[in-house]
């Protein structure tokens, strides 16, 4: 790993029913919110909250969630996807971006919580399905995603990376793994609903644990459904320091 500069942008969803106009609305916030970032730090990694196209309580069904959002590749080309449009500025502002948003799976129903990993010339380096929702998240527990049960680490330039999403945050195993596989830098898109201080000791913990970077942009304001997101985005050093 070499000497780079880190951004983790916090952004507000749209407060209104999801459609796809609010979709599209969602997309164009977070790439001007991500432009404003790099002209302000010129950041090499710029990271995104979870679900970031959409906000994280979609307010309608995983039948309605799964019409609205798109195929996510699991490396490569990024053309004709719902994320199309930040591997157009990840080209542009040459930088690696990581957004959270939801994925359509293999069947109409079935949605994840997924993260990527584009890299500066637009192709997608990584892709990551949130391994633990939240209880009321999975669909177990009546919502509305399917866990992933797969792990992802890719090298860029400047760093070996790894994902988690949110709540994966709350299992020391998860990170470890991506650790042991050579990630220097642990990506951590959230949309947290508990407390800035639960945030912060998990972020806190998983970096120390393992001797890594942990980038955790949290979302801020009101979603589709009108629950509320507290910000307090981090960037934690090894050695636990915010």
């Amino acid at each position: 790993m070499r000497a780079f500069t880190a951004a983790a942008v916090q952004i507000a969803p749209r407060s209104e029913p999801l459609t796809a106009e609010s979709i599209q609305a969602n997309i164009e916030h977070a790439i001007t919110w991500t432009r404003r970032c790099h002209e302000a730090t010129r950041a090499e990694l710029i990271v995104l909250p979870e679900t970031v196209t959409t906000g994280f309580t979609p307010g309608v069904s995983p039948e309605e969630l799964w019409d609205l959002m798109s195929e996510l590749p699991a490396r490569g080309d990024a053309a004709h996807t719902l994320i199309a449009p930040f591997a157009d500025l990840a080209r542009e502002l040459d930088a690696v971006l990581c957004l959270g948003t939801y994925e359509r799976g293999p069947e109409r129903g079935i949605v994840y919580n997924a993260s990527v990993i584009v890299d500066k010339d637009g192709s997608v380096l990584a892709r990551y399905r949130k391994t633990h929702p939240f209880c009321s998240e999975a669909v177990s527990g009546g919502g509305w995603v399917t866990p992933g049960d797969t792990v992802d680490v890719c090298d860029t330039d400047f760093a070996r990376l790894g994902m988690i999403i949110c709540f994966d945050g709350d299992y020391p195993e998860l990170s470890r793994i991506q650790a042991v596989r050579g990630a220097e830098v642990i990506l951590r898109p959230t949309a947290l609903l508990r407390s800035a201080d639960i945030f912060e000791l998990t972020s806190r913990a998983r970096a120390y644990d393992n001797h890594v970077f942990v980038v955790a942009p949290n979302a801020t304001g009101i979603d589709a459904a009108g629950v509320h997101f507290f910000g307090n985005s981090h960037i934690v050093t090894p050695i636990g320091h915010i």
